[in-house]
């Protein structure tokens, strides 16, 4: 979600996140080798006013708590940026991070393993002051130390002799206290808690998030709270932000939010909410599925798997369509695509079937196109699909980049004075092809075409269908790049060879392609309301 900006009296952002970014490395094999990545955090924008509240919700595992890690640099982000009070966190060397984090705290979500069981809580509150040094004062930095302690653990609701004792001997709700009078003793402007409620006894809850609410009014705090817990993010936060798979998907004042959200996976939220009347629990409908792989996200929306109100355009893709195949049977030994297909493969916006030696295409095809049409009206994934053909899998169309060089009267090249290396020129030749020769209205080709690869210096093309169509489409792009040549796109006459070559890969296959897409962009709707998601656009689908 881009950035945002909070309601107009809040002031200047204490808080403002851009961007930020944060993949696990996915390693296999003796030597570690990265295979791919765990998208725990993926562009999220937020920001916290000076007093405010935020809330971050969502399910288990959709990346709320590396949010608040990443923030604080807990955990080093990947990429992204996060300014506090105006300075760049993310670009600070250590000594300058130590002095910043005075002023950036966090409360941990367990109370039982947050604190250290051989310390006394007397120096658990004043771990801070052994860091920093001890509270300015003209007193004795003993003494001053020893009186901070003293008014923090009065602060909390604790008595002073609960100092000389051990986190063992204190209930969760005790231990939460103290972890907050840990994070309040440097005098922080922001905290983070993370689900600071969600080990607590429900009598317990109360009384804990009322302490947070006075302290926050008497001492000015600004909050990032985190919670799975949408009752209680209600009752603490001025404004809410909805995380789904490592994204925002809406973020909404707390009384807007609560009355008016308009993304599916919000409401689905929603209406999990715990309801004493049983009736009221009979209307509403819980999320179904599963919570897809964040090392594999789904294309487009990434909740669109889950939705009860996809449109064609959410990035319906390879892995829907064999999820389907198989929760209907069709992978099944007796099934039709198991019959013809030796192998399914998912590609992003192609699902291709290599057949069997000796198969035909013409039953697979015959029964992909019958079950597209016939599901049209009522699955939108079907909406989706562009083409269904077969594709001669051992040929590519190869495209030689060669270096830019300067001009031929010795001007500088775009490249400041140096050739563009012949890699960048493919990367061009790529991003021309995708971008404006798939939507070239001068062929029909675009919907057949599949999507380039860059090896190096060379761009391999694929196109479905007949074979006549491998020499249309050769002429097609040739035409294409002396075309972009002539309009002086220098990169486009570095552009060689359009060759057919075989390549590996199965003689024949079928194939099914769908319209590529990008995510939804992010919906403004005023007062504060952002949300991303295709209903801004399309409005409430109608119903099957």
């Amino acid at each position: 979600m881009g950035p945002e900006s909070g309601p107009s009296n809040a002031g200047e952002p204490l808080i403002e996140v851009t961007d930020l970014k944060k993949l696990f490395p996915v390693k296999k094999g003796v030597f570690g080798r990265v295979v791919g990545h765990v998208h725990a955090v993926d562009g999220v924008s937020l920001s916290v006013m000076r007093g405010e509240t935020l809330g971050l919700v969502g399910e288990s595992g959709c990346g709320k708590t590396t949010v608040g890690r990443a923030i604080l640099r807990l955990v080093e982000p990947t990429d992204g940026k996060v300014v506090f009070n105006g300075q760049d966190v993310l670009g600070l060397h250590p000594g300058q991070l130590r002095a910043i984090r005075k002023r950036m705290q966090i409360v941990f979500q367990d109370p039982y393993s947050s604190l250290d069981p051989r310390m006394t809580i007397e120096r658990i509150v004043g771990e801070g002051f052994a860091v920093h040094g001890s509270p300015k004062g003209s007193k004795d930095p003993n003494v001053a130390k020893r009186e901070r302690i003293h008014e923090l653990i009065e602060q909390v609701g604790l008595s002073h002799d609960h100092l000389s004792r051990l986190p063992h001997e204190f209930s969760g709700g005790q231990r939460q206290r103290i972890a907050l009078a840990r994070a309040l003793a440097l005098d922080p402007d922001f905290i983070v808690l993370d689900e600071p409620t969600s080990a607590l006894d429900v009598s317990v809850q109360a009384q804990a998030l009322n302490l947070l609410k006075r302290l926050q009014s008497k001492l000015g705090l600004s909050y990032l709270f985190i919670s799975h817990d949408l009752s209680v993010v209600g009752h603490m936060s001025d404004r809410i932000a909805v995380m789904y798979l490592g994204k925002i998907v809406e973020l909404a004042p707390a009384d807007v939010f609560l009355r008016h959200a308009l993304h599916p996976y919000t409401q689905a939220l929603i209406a999990s909410i715990p309801m004493p009347d049983p009736k009221m629990r009979k209307d509403r409908k819980g999320i179904e599925g599963e919570v897809p792989s964040p090392t594999n996200p789904p294309k487009g929306c990434r909740f669109h798997p889950r939705c009860p109100k996809a449109f064609a355009d959410c990035g319906w893709n390879a892995g829907d369509l064999a999820d389907w195949l198989k929760a209907n049977g069709q992978t099944d030994q007796d099934g039709v695509v198991a019959k013809d297909a030796a192998k399914v493969r998912e590609d992003g916006f192609v699902l291709g079937f290599w057949l069997r030696a000796g198969s035909e295409p013409l039953a697979l095809l015959k029964f992909l196109r019958e079950v597209t049409t016939r599901s049209k009206a009522e699955v939108p994934m079907f909406q989706a699909v562009q083409a269904i053909d077969t594709l001669i899998g051992n040929r590519v169309i190869e495209l030689r980049c060669m270096p830019l060089r300067a001009d031929r009267h010795g001007g500088k090249s775009k490249s400041g004075g140096k050739k563009l290396p012949s890699k960048l020129v493919a990367d061009k030749v790529y991003h021309a092809i995708v971008d404006s020769y798939t939507s070239d209205s001068s062929h029909n080709l675009g919907r057949l075409l599949l999507p380039p690869e860059v090896k190096g210096s060379r761009v391999y093309v694929r196109v479905i269908g007949p074979e006549a169509n491998w020499d249309t489409l050769r002429t097609s792009l040739r035409a294409f790049f002396e075309k972009r040549k002539a309009a002086g796109e220098r990169f486009a006459g570095s552009v060689k060879g359009f060759s057919i070559r075989k390549a590996k890969g199965p003689k024949l296959s079928v194939v099914v392609k769908f319209k590529p897409v990008e995510e939804p962009p992010t919906y403004d709707l005023g007062g504060g309301h952002m949300v991303s998601c295709l209903l801004c656009k399309h409005g409430e689908p109608p119903a099957p």
